[in-house]
């Protein structure tokens, strides 16, 4: 019997094909048996510890590690008053704004760099193609970065995003080609189902990379006079956390023919009442956004420059 069907839960909530979905319902997430049958069965994989981690993933994981030169976070008594609250208090709503403020930036509109708030992800991201698979809940992340298509891109890169039929926009909004999921729970809430939302919402930002570099692939192939190109990396990166706690994965791709599969891996965790641990979790974050904002986007805008180019 199919998770998500009113026969077991009463919960309808599927994607299927292309689109934008039309139901938010994100219960689905929580049943026990979400993530070995729903996930597993449409080819989203928690990574086990017994699997080696790829050399470009590993590669991105050293990068978020990285000390930064930036200044040190310097907690002090109000910070570690608010940090109590949320641990004894706080449902999701709070947990979010708090850290929206402290820990995660808001671009201004005119910034390349954008981000979108609770905003269902399209149809065509998710990774479903698996016939009779059981349907996955749509992710609706509490905190989506990527960039505008306006600000971050050319004239010459809007025309080839036109042909595509705006294939790489993850969201209403029209974010194009995210990199960071983010999932806020409260206290009372199950960080289990706050993973398994990011657990779809990375494998759609990964998969938009994937379709891009495919494209890039045969743009390449097409074009004698380019011999050499590096592809963006097509990893993504997913956070769960409450007002305690912060879980950071990073999400890859591997072709396994004939599909490809999508592998969830837990590169580290942070207790946020310890102030090590806070310090380290912000420097994490602002790594992954200084990276998605100059190196990721520059391979991008190089990917796009050739695909301009390249024949139909």
């Amino acid at each position: 019997m199919t998770l998500g069907s009113p026969a077991v839960d009463g919960i309808p909530d599927s994607i299927g094909g292309f689109g934008w979905p039309g139901k938010a319902d994100g219960r689905l997430v929580q049943h026990p048996l979400y993530r070995s049958v729903n996930l597993n069965n449409n080819c989203i994989f928690w990574c086990p510890p017994t699997k080696d981690i790829p050399p470009h993933v590993h590669e991105l994981a050293e990068m978020v590690w990285r000390r930064r030169d930036s200044p040190a976070h310097s907690p002090d008594d109000k910070h570690a008053d608010w940090l109590l609250e949320l641990e004894n208090n706080a449902e999701a709503p709070e947990v979010e704004d708090y850290f929206k403020t402290a820990i995660f930036p808001k671009p201004e509109l005119t910034s390349a760099l954008q981000r979108t708030d609770r905003q269902p992800m399209a149809g065509h991201t998710i990774p479903t193609e698996q016939r009779d698979a059981p349907p996955l809940a749509i992710p609706v992340p509490s905190m989506l970065y990527g960039y505008s298509r306006d600000q971050a891109f050319g004239a010459e890169a809007h025309q080839w995003f036109d042909r595509k039929n705006n294939s790489m926009v993850a969201n209403e909004r029209g974010l194009i080609f995210p990199f960071l999921s983010v999932q806020f729970a409260g206290e009372r809430d199950s960080l289990w189902a706050a993973t398994n939302t990011c657990m779809v919402a990375s494998a759609a930002c990964a998969r938009l990379a994937e379709r891009f570099n495919s494209e890039l692939h045969a743009g390449v192939a097409a074009l004698p006079s380019v011999t050499h190109i590096v592809m963006p990396p097509d990893p993504a990166f997913s956070i769960a956390m409450s007002g305690t706690e912060a879980r950071l994965y990073l999400t890859w791709v591997e072709d396994v023919w004939p599909d490809s599969a999508y592998y969830v891996w837990k590169m580290d965790e942070f207790l946020l009442q310890k102030s090590a641990d806070y310090a380290r979790f912000r420097q994490s974050v602002l790594n992954i956004i200084e990276w998605g904002e100059t190196e990721r986007l520059e391979l991008l805008k190089n990917g796009l420059d050739v695909l301009s180019f390249a024949p139909e």
